[in-house]
């Protein structure tokens, strides 16, 4: 039996609020208010360092050292510009690389790559699976959640952050045998 988490610092009372979320979800948020709070790069960088924090859990509990990127679909044209364009005026950090010159379906990446590629997948760089041969993925979802699963029901202990909601799943929705188009 498959272990799947999904993982969000969203409430699970706001979970599938899809259209008008009471809360953040996404970089391009950075600057806007919030329940009367203006949400700042700090605030979003220290949620995201804490996703990178179950990876490197769920990289050591499960003893990952390499993943498979498959599945990449790059934003539109429209969409690459309008990052470039944010990054430029500094609204918020990227890594220096071109992501469609690094990503490459099929090929397995060391787990401090797929760090990486984990956090530009949140910032909506791009969109993908991350799975390994024993059955170990990682999934992550358009509105700053992501899933981790296992078929090793030890990923079941995995400690998960203070300030972060999770829910146990039987699968997750990105699951490619749930996929009519593939």
């Amino acid at each position: 039996m498959n272990t799947v988490i999904k993982i969000s610092k969203n409430h699970l009372a706001y979970w599938g609020q899809f259209h008008n979320p009471p809360t953040w979800t996404h970089i391009s948020d950075v600057g806007k208010i919030f329940r009367g709070k203006r949400l700042t790069l700090e605030r979003y960088l220290l949620v995201e360092r804490k996703y990178v924090q179950v990876l490197d859990r769920f990289f050591k509990l499960l003893k990952i050292r390499k993943m498979k990127v498959t599945d990449i679909e790059l934003p539109s044209l429209d969409d690459r510009i309008d990052i470039m364009e944010k990054t430029q005026n500094g609204t918020y950090p990227i890594l220096g690389i071109k992501v469609s010159d690094m990503l490459c379906n099929g090929i397995e990446y060391p787990t401090s790559l797929i760090k990486v590629l984990f956090v530009l997948a949140l910032r909506e760089s791009f969109w993908a699976r991350f799975s390994d041969e024993m059955g170990n993925f990682i999934h992550v979802g358009y509105d700053l959640y992501f899933y981790i699963g296992s078929k090793d029901e030890i990923l079941s202990t995995i400690n998960i952050p203070t300030g972060l909601n999770y829910q146990f799943l039987e699968k997750s929705p990105y699951d490619p045998s749930l996929c009519e188009d593939e």
